[in-house]
């Protein structure tokens, strides 16, 4: 959306203002519309099991307990492990057999991934703690996580720009750049949990309380801004330094 704004996302079209801002219109209410869905097809699985998992009391249905229950603290972490390590080692097989950069920016992002996703985690535990203004509801973690992911995706995207057309550059310069803005800024950043914040501060509230809808526009807008304010004077200094 910042590129479209920017005018660089298609030479072609120029500045797509409009579409942009409705683009995150549409992106905000997909998100939201997902979680509650998804949220909603949970409980109808749920409830099928079990009709009283929603009622105050405790549920009535007896808890059998199984072999794997004795061993799922390592058998997830296991199972996870060699599910990403297969992954990872077929992007480098596909890397060094093909030669393809894009499989270069997959296993290359996903190396990096822990490092926003630790990043996020750490922000995360200021939700409810840190206020702005005394404004305890904020969720302030997920706020700074979107915000601090869109400046290192803004600031990456214009860096692979800049060097694109070095037939150097393009052989790991370029993938690694990108592999980075993937792993690190795509794990610090959050979508999901946006939504699901957005859907308990407006069902936490009275109807047509305004705090939900200070809390989804402003980080949009925020990321926006702060996106452009870091994307286009690096990629105008370089067209200038072009010409």
């Amino acid at each position: 959306m910042v590129l479209m704004m920017d005018g660089t996302a298609n030479p072609y079209l120029g500045q797509q203002i409009l579409a942009a801002l409705f683009g995150y219109t549409i992106g905000l209410q997909a998100a939201i519309i997902s979680f509650r869905g998804g949220r909603t097809v949970a409980a109808w699985f749920h409830l099928g099991k079990n009709p009283h998992v929603f009622d105050s009391a405790l549920s009535k249905k007896t808890f059998r307990r199984r072999w794997y229950h004795d061993h799922v603290s390592w058998m997830t972490p296991l199972a996870v492990f060699i599910l990403i390590g297969t992954l990872i080692g077929l992007y480098i097989a596909g890397d060094v057999y093909w030669g393809i950069p894009y499989y270069r920016q997959l296993w290359i992002g996903c190396l990096t991934a822990p490092i926003g996703t630790l990043l996020r985690w750490e922000l995360g535990t200021l939700n409810g703690k840190f206020s702005i203004r005394g404004l305890y509801w904020f969720p302030t973690g997920t706020f700074l996580a979107n915000f601090l992911g869109s400046i290192l995706s803004a600031g990456l995207t214009a860096w692979a720009i800049i060097e694109a057309g070095d037939v150097d550059a393009e052989r790991w310069e370029i993938p690694t750049i990108k592999a980075i803005s993937l792993g690190v800024a795509g794990s610090l950043s959050t979508v999901s949990t946006f939504a699901k914040e957005c859907v308990e501060i407006e069902e936490k509230n009275p109807t047509y309380d305004k705090k939900r809808f200070l809390y989804s526009k402003g980080t949009i807008l925020s990321c926006c801004l702060v996106g452009l304010m870091v994307y286009s004077p690096i990629v105008r200094t370089m067209s200038d330094d072009q010409l």
